[in-house]
């Protein structure tokens, strides 16, 4: 997985990926592929933000309620190693309500490509 989001990060926004927002300094486009995976990419730019912070948004998923819109429930299933876990998550949007369990991790791949990876499967 770690792979193929690598090999999607160097592509340019205009091979398929359909921009949805800029907010604060981050730039989020999506791509739906041909097996309906939905693929989502966010960029930005900070300086001296050590890795301990970026990948504490891993671990931190307990917390997502209280600031992520429209997110009523987060909870931490399973933490399987230190950037690591399972969870649960339901967001209610006005007549609609989606919940879902999710497999995530951070990855630094500061040395091979400048960036850090956090990959969610569904």
């Amino acid at each position: 997985m770690l792979e193929q989001a690598l090999a999607m990060s160097d592509e340019s926004v205009d091979q398929g990926w359909i921009h949805s927002m800029t907010l604060l300094g981050v730039t989020t486009h999506y791509k739906v592929l041909e097996d309906n995976s939905l693929y989502l990419r966010l960029e930005g730019s900070k300086r001296d933000l050590p890795l301990f912070e970026q990948l504490a948004v891993v671990n931190e998923v307990d917390l997502f309620n209280t600031w992520m819109p429209f997110c009523s429930l987060s909870e931490v299933v399973s933490r399987i190693y230190h950037a690591e876990i399972v969870a649960y998550l339901k967001l209610q949007f006005p007549f609609l309500s989606r919940d879902f369990a999710m497999h995530c991790f951070g990855s630094d791949c500061l040395f091979e490509n400048g960036s850090i990876v956090i990959i969610g499967v569904i």
